[in-house]
Order: C-alpha cells, then structure tokens, then sequence
C-alpha cells in the first residue's frame, strides 16, 4: 500500500537486532534468538546459514489498511488517513530429535512444558524490545500506537499436537507518510518518502536495514536498476548423506571442479 510497512519492518528488525551489537564483540542481544532475526523469509534457504540449535525469528507485515478520519473524503491523501499494519513475528524453539538410526537433530517438534515456557519468554522479550525501541531511535518515527496483540501457536495439521512455533500479531497504527519528495537535487536517502526516510537515516548504513532503505531509494527513478526476472537468484542447500562415499579432494581449479566445492552458479 506504501512505504510505511518497509519502514515498520526495518525499525522492528533493527530493534532485535541491533547494528552495534551485531558488530560488537561480545554482544548483548534482546531476545534469546541473538542475530538469528530475519526478515519476511520463512524459506529452508533463506535460513540455511541459521544455527539450528538455538531459536529463530522472522519479522513480516502481511496486512495493511488505511481508513478515512471521519469525513476525509481521500484516504489516498497523505495525512486524511489512518494507516494500520500487521507486525507479525514467527517464532521457532528448536527442540531435540533422535531419529530411529539414532541420529540427531534439532529443528520444530512438539511443544514441551520448557519449549512452551520458553515462546512465551520470547514474545515477552519481544514487546520489551520494542516498547524500549519506541521512545527513541528508528521506531519512534513509524510506530504510533499498538491496539491488539494476538498470539496463537501452530500445530500439526495431521495430528493437532502444538509445535514449538508461535506466530504473535501486533496491530500497528503507523505515523502518516508524506507526500513523495520533489525537487532537483534529490539524492541518496532524500528521494524516499516519510516515515521510511526518517527511519532510514537513524539506521547505520551498513546495517541491514540501511542497506534496504539505500538500495530502495536508488530504485526510484531508475527503473534499469530493477533486476529482470531471468536474473533472479536460485539457490540449492546440498549435504551428503550419511554412509555416502566419501568425495574426491576438493580442487576448486579444475573444470568442472572436483569434490565438494562451495560456491555459487549463474543460471
């Protein structure tokens, strides 16, 4: 709908996890997820490099709505509306598994009474956060107010039985957005419209929202810089099985290279 959601997101990211700590040597992290915060990707790939031991969050807006102030006869105008979004945050407490040839994994099972306790700490951590994080720094420029708070955990869909995963609802009312810049001269963070430019200049510019909010506004008007669809990235996870052969020395020189060889291919 706008831009505003982007920046509700960015600010909640850097919220739980913050640029200094992710740079500091021995961080202090909000919640029990450490860095482990990623952003609307709920994809095996997306969280391929997590570590599967501890737990994961992944912050999204998935609904936004805006309304009339009572005879607003525009909601398209900025200012005549109140704009709200869906912060929603997946939760994941990875609990141990032996499988039947007595390995062992971790990854989402059925709920126990330490995984349940241990969601509900999370979430907790959570609306902690982000109550600090409004009284200054980028969320204090896009977050009004919360009216409804929603938590419900997920369950097998076979079985019924609850799993250690939850998905807590947090329904926003978002600061009106501006009207877009204009004018000659624009450039860097400038093009982008309120609240998203606000919050993009309080995030550090190598911190992973200030490196979305900059790539945005480099977007606009530059339609060119927009990736064409046969440039999209595929990427494939692949680990050998137990009691496979083992693969011949690795040698990344060679065509095609020989043994298992990290890295990546254009296709």
């Amino acid at each position: 709908m706008s831009l505003a959601p982007t920046a509700l997101r960015l600010a909640a990211v850097e919220a739980l996890s913050p640029y200094a700590q992710n740079i500091a040597a021995t961080p202090v992290w909000p919640t029990f997820a450490g860095r482990q915060i990623f952003d609307s990707e709920i994809a095996p790939v997306a969280l391929s490099e997590a570590d599967r031991s501890l737990p994961v969050i992944v912050v999204s807006c998935d609904a936004t709505k805006t309304e009339g102030y009572g005879t607003a006869p525009d909601v398209t105008l900025p200012g005549d509306g109140d704009e709200t979004a869906t912060l929603a945050f997946e939760i994941m407490v990875p609990v141990r598994l032996v499988g039947s040839d007595g390995t062992v994994a971790f990854d989402i099972g059925p709920t126990n009474a330490l995984a349940k306790a241990l969601l509900e700490l999370i979430e907790d951590q959570i609306l902690q956060r982000l109550g600090e994080a409004r009284m200054n720094g980028p969320l204090l420029h896009v977050l009004k107010s919360i009216s409804e708070i929603d938590s419900q955990c997920y369950s097998d869909p076979d079985t019924d039985i609850q799993l250690t995963a939850t998905r807590l609802e947090l329904k926003c009312h978002i600061r009106q957005r501006s009207a877009w810049p204009t004018g000659s001269g624009l450039e860097g963070l400038d093009v982008l419209p309120d609240p998203l430019r606000s919050v993009a200049k309080e995030l550090h510019p190598e911190s992973y929202g200030g490196k979305v909010a900059l790539g945005i506004a480099e977007l606009i008007g530059n339609p060119a810089a927009f990736p064409a669809l046969n440039e999209l990235r595929l990427a494939l996870n692949l680990t050998r099985a137990p009691g496979e052969t083992a693969p011949a020395p690795a040698d990344a020189t060679a065509t095609p290279p020989i043994g298992d060889v990290g890295g990546s291919v254009t296709l």
